[in-house]
């Protein structure tokens, strides 16, 4: 059972190409009741998630923003892409 107060890491990215694009979360992580140790979880994400796309990562770039979030430019082999990593808060569930 989970907790209300518990710390999540929430991945989002596109997941298909052209008009059928969707942004979505594709992923989440509980990472517990600590907000520092749920950053330092997002901060490994950022570095080692997988997206979807590009198939090939030839590098990234990651970006802390003003909410604490993280976007992260990847590199592919013709493409640019990115994705979002974010640390929330569960405060309810139904």
């Amino acid at each position: 059972m989970i907790r209300m107060g518990n710390w999540f890491v929430l991945v989002e990215e596109n997941m298909n190409y052209g008009e059928n694009r969707t942004w979505r979360v594709s992923e989440y992580h509980d990472a517990g009741l600590s907000r520092d140790a749920a950053d330092a979880l997002a901060v490994k994400y950022a570095h080692e998630f997988q997206p979807r796309h590009p198939t090939f990562d030839s590098g990234r770039e990651i970006f802390r923003l003003p909410d604490g979030g993280l976007l992260v430019l990847v590199q592919g082999a013709t493409s640019q892409y990115h994705f979002r990593v974010s640390v929330a808060e569960k405060i309810s569930a139904r």
